[in-house]
């Protein structure tokens, strides 16, 4: 990592570069860009998780925009012994441009994201990883998760 680069957490005014660096790491996984709407809803989303402080999304600028970037937000569960306050935080849109990768962004993003949710007592964080991100994952304590989750979907 260049020694001078620097995270910041994102504003509102930012939600554009990350719809648009969302769209670059769904290009990078293979998966299909749909045009249904979603747009719209991620902005709205985002920009809400902002604005209330649910969310926080930390980023790295480049000279023509939004290098990297990443989400998180906290969700609430319920209450259980292994987490009394059923509160749980979420990563997402993790996604750093192709030329800048492997200059320690991701991580840096990483430990920005984590220290946010330990100051909003978040002491449990999921994430779904790609297997490029995976490795990064796991250097900073992430591990499987050992209640195993289903998924279903209607239709």
């Amino acid at each position: 990592m260049h020694p001078t680069q620097t995270a910041r957490a994102a504003t509102v005014d930012d939600v554009p570069e990350l719809l648009r660096l969302r769209r670059v790491m769904w290009e990078a996984m293979g998966l299909p860009l749909a045009s249904d709407g979603w747009e719209e809803r991620f902005g709205e989303v985002v920009s809400g998780w902002l604005s209330a402080g649910t969310g926080a999304a930390f980023v790295v600028d480049g000279p023509s925009g939004l290098v990297a970037c990443g989400i998180g937000s906290v969700d609430q569960h319920l209450p259980g012994s292994a987490n009394p306050s059923g509160r749980y935080g979420y990563i997402a849109n993790m996604v750093t441009e192709p030329e800048h990768r492997g200059q320690g962004l991701a991580s840096l993003i990483l430990r920005e994201l984590l220290g946010w949710f330990t100051a909003q007592g978040i002491h449990a964080v999921d994430l779904h990883a790609s297997a490029q991100g995976e490795p990064i994952y796991r250097a900073h304590g992430f591990t499987e998760n050992a209640q195993p989750a289903l998924r279903w979907r209607s239709g």
